[in-house]
């Protein structure tokens, strides 16, 4: 392998999606029988958060998304995936037997896979709707777009609960100078290892104004505990035109 190049470690297929190893469907939605959100009881949350409205806080706007998770460093550099005699049959170990059957329910399509690798790339994670195969989601293959035309059980409550939650602390860091109501939730790509993360876009206006603006916002989910709301940016109009 070249300099230039990551090696991904895609050695353990049974790394859990959306939850433990003590999830019992864990492994159903790893095996593609189920790919839905985890349902949350999250109802008393947007309650919660109210403990910190009397404290001073620091801003989580920034100007340009950071990487403090470490799950976007990797696209910064070429990857294997991307050479053009990579086989990923050859990559496959012969008795990985769970890995062998994933590959001939679902086969490996090198034009999707680049596309995803793109997306992520150009997008900072936000704007990615290319659907790799349910038995690459480890390594760094961990972005899956949620389909919001299309949402599985709990996945528009899931999202809106953390879009909602989002809108209020961003308010917060604005000290109503400015207040944001929620239009809709445009795109949202969740990751569940090594963080339970939503990137999001959201179509926002100011309260009591028609103007459509766009927000991205990352929030985190920590176990059994509130939403975090770790960054946000208000973004240019040509920033999310497709």
């Amino acid at each position: 392998m070249r300099d230039s190049e990551i090696a991904i470690d895609m050695k353990n297929p049974n790394f859990p999606i959306g939850g433990t190893e003590s999830d019992p469907d864990s492994g159903k939605r790893k095996r593609g029988e189920i790919d839905d959100i985890p349902k949350i009881d999250i109802g008393g949350e947007i309650a919660k958060i109210d403990s910190s409205m009397g404290e001073e806080k620091e801003t989580r706007e920034v100007k340009a998304f950071e990487d403090r998770y470490d799950i976007i460093y990797p696209y910064q550099r070429r990857l294997m995936f991307e050479d053009e005699d990579f086989n990923m049959r050859d990559y496959v170990s012969s008795d990985d037997d769970e890995m062998l059957e994933g590959m001939e329910r679902v086969p490996y399509d090198r034009k999707v896979v680049l596309e995803y690798i793109s997306q992520v790339r150009d997008s900072f994670g936000f704007d990615v709707d290319a659907r790799i195969p349910y038995w690459m989601r480890q390594g760094i293959f961990y972005f899956i777009p949620i389909r919001l035309s299309r949402p599985g059980p709990g996945d528009l409550d899931y999202v809106n609960d953390a879009a909602n939650i989002a809108i209020r602390e961003i308010n917060l860091d604005l000290k109503n100078e400015t207040s944001f109501e929620l239009v809709e939730v445009a795109k949202a790509v969740i990751t569940y290892a090594p963080f339970d993360l939503l990137f999001l876009t959201l179509a926002v206006k100011k309260v009591e104004e028609a103007k459509t603006e766009t927000i991205r916002a990352i929030v985190y989910h920590p176990v059994c505990q509130p939403w975090e709301l770790h960054q946000w940016m208000l973004v240019k109009p040509d920033a999310t035109q497709a």
